[in-house]
């Protein structure tokens, strides 16, 4: 049986699982026991490719599975073909069983990949085992149907194991709306959150023998992720100008390509195996989140306000840590090269640690608010027409080039806030006009390329000037406990003296291209 799957996840804590086993006790539960077989190539071909293909025992009877991302930017729907097999004895592997779905064409396109052209497709072996404990049952909501499942087990990989405790809510019927708004019912009352970590993909990490990796928004393995890189210039439209109304799905057209970066940095932070890198990318993930609704908020349906406050929070949490982290590695080894008497950093009492980190990614507040962004990615209905939006759009983002051109050119006169608003304003274009870009509109929305060229120029250079004022902030406060620390900041000052006057180049030559903003690439 071949068929689309959306399916959303839930970790559920240690504390909540005799909650959850209650209510999930009901008269129509199920419970089964399944023993899978997950398999790949030697080099992890279809774990990278985004494909699972397992043998699984349900009860008595095996079944094959091939499951594959669409690569269309939807984090949770997957091409699915099951295939039930004769007898109770464990059958051997047969791919020949997916040919002709779309999840065989991507197991075929995944192999012929890794092997090159005119060679032989590797070989797949046993990478990893699961034995999991369902407890499952279907339950209606207004407008569709879902199946909770209640999965606890082991994921086993020689020696290595990886506990299973989680929430499986799946799409069975209507709306496809229903399955975020069940699982934000379960994370109200009880405190789950939300993990995109197949357990596939949980099963590589062991046979790897590491754990996260950080997931980059223009990384070309996340479907659909909005950037600049070349990656995503042959991404599917989100947005179509033969519609005839298209508010909300403007909404869903520019939330819908930057939901999977973020929430699976997110999920490595939440799970505790994430790194800084993790927190980097996030903060990328939420300032675009921040810039595509400043930019559509004229015409997208309002956002409930606990959505948007939780997830500035969270960017001001991260951001904290995040600069103490750039402080440390941009500057630091310079630093010590240059003579400075003090280490590192000393640690504020007020510090953030990882596991107050941990406790933030699975906070109540701000898994709702994940859920309802998927809610409003999925969202189709709309009563704007395109046409209106095409110009609206396409005037904001030109009256945003005007802006910045007009503080660039009077950088070296701005205050220290004035340009780290300038850093700000230019990151905000340049992430819209990376979404606009994957909206099939019609109207001239994407400028030369010599413009957006300079305009990433222009945030590589005021990045790298913003965190040198940060640095030298956060070594005054040094100053407090250790006066040693005014070396950092002497220091850094002067580096600062020196970049200033090529940051400011850098900004007129952006300021002299800006006049063909105009003209359509």
């Amino acid at each position: 049986m071949s068929a689309t799957e959306l399916e959303i996840k839930l970790q559920i804590p240690d504390e909540a699982l005799p909650a959850v086993r209650s209510r999930m006790a009901g008269a129509s539960a199920v419970r089964t026991r399944m023993q899978a077989i997950y398999f790949d190539t030697e080099q992890g071909d279809l774990g990278r490719a985004g494909v699972a293909l397992r043998l699984r025992r349900e009860g008595s009877h095996w079944v094959q599975t091939l499951k594959a991302s669409r690569g269309d930017g939807d984090a949770f729907e997957r091409h699915e073909h099951n295939v039930p097999r004769a007898g109770a004895a464990e059958p051997a592997l047969d791919v020949s069983l997916h040919s002709g779905t779309p999840a065989g064409d991507a197991l075929v396109q995944a192999l012929s990949g890794a092997a090159g052209p005119g060679a032989a497709p590797p070989d797949l072996r046993e990478l990893f085992r699961t034995d999991i404990q369902r407890t499952h049952r279907l339950h209606r909501l207004k407008g569709g149907c879902v199946e909770m499942a209640l999965d606890e087990g082991v994921i086993r990989c020689g020696h290595l194991t990886w506990p299973v405790q989680e929430l499986e809510i799946e799409h069975k019927s209507g709306r496809r709306g229903v399955v975020p708004e069940a699982a934000s019912q379960w994370v109200q009352r009880h405190g789950l959150w939300l993990d995109t970590r197949s357990k596939a993909e949980r099963g590589h990490r062991l046979w790897q023998a590491r754990i996260g990796q950080a997931v980059m928004p223009d990384d070309a393995r996340v479907s659909g992720a909005v950037s600049a890189s070349e990656a995503f210039k042959a991404a599917p439209a989100c947005l179509h100008a033969a519609g005839a109304a298209a508010d909300v799905a403007l909404q869903a057209g520019l939330l819908k390509p930057l939901l999977p970066a973020l929430l699976a940095n997110a999920s490595e932070l939440a799970g505790g195996t994430g790194t800084e890198e993790h927190i980097h990318q996030l903060r990328v993930s939420i300032r675009r989140l921040r810039s595509v609704v400043r930019l559509g908020d004229r015409w997208m349906p309002a956002w409930p306000e606990p959505v948007m406050s939780c997830i500035i929070g969270l960017f001001r949490t991260l951001g904290a840590q995040r600069d103490r982290d750039v402080v440390e590695r941009e500057w630091g080894p310079a630093l010590q090269r240059a003579g400075c008497p003090m280490q590192g950093v000393p640690p504020r009492g007020e510090a953030f640690t990882p596991p107050d980190l941990v406790q933030a990614l699975r906070a109540r507040e701000l898994n709702w608010a994940w859920l309802w962004l998927l809610r409003a990615a999925g969202d189709h209905e709309s009563t704007v027409p395109v046409s209106a939006l095409a110009a609206g759009l396409h005037e904001r983002l030109e009256r945003w080039a005007a802006e910045i051109s007009q503080q660039a050119v009077r950088f070296e006169r701005l205050d220290e806030p004035a340009q780290h608003d300038l850093r700000k304003r230019i990151k905000r274009l340049r992430y819209a006009l990376d979404s606009t870009a994957l909206l099939d509109l019609s109207g001239p929305l994407k400028p030369r390329r010599e413009y957006t060229e300079a305009l990433a120029l222009a945030q590589t250079v005021m990045g790298q000037y913003c965190d040198l004022l940060t640095a030298r902030d956060v070594w005054r406060q040094a100053c407090e406990q250790d006066a040693q620390a005014w070396f950092a900041v002497g220091w850094i000052s002067a580096e600062i003296g020196r970049m200033k006057p090529n940051v400011a180049k850098t900004l007129r030559r952006h300021g002299r291209i800006d006049k063909r903003w105009r003209a359509a690439a």
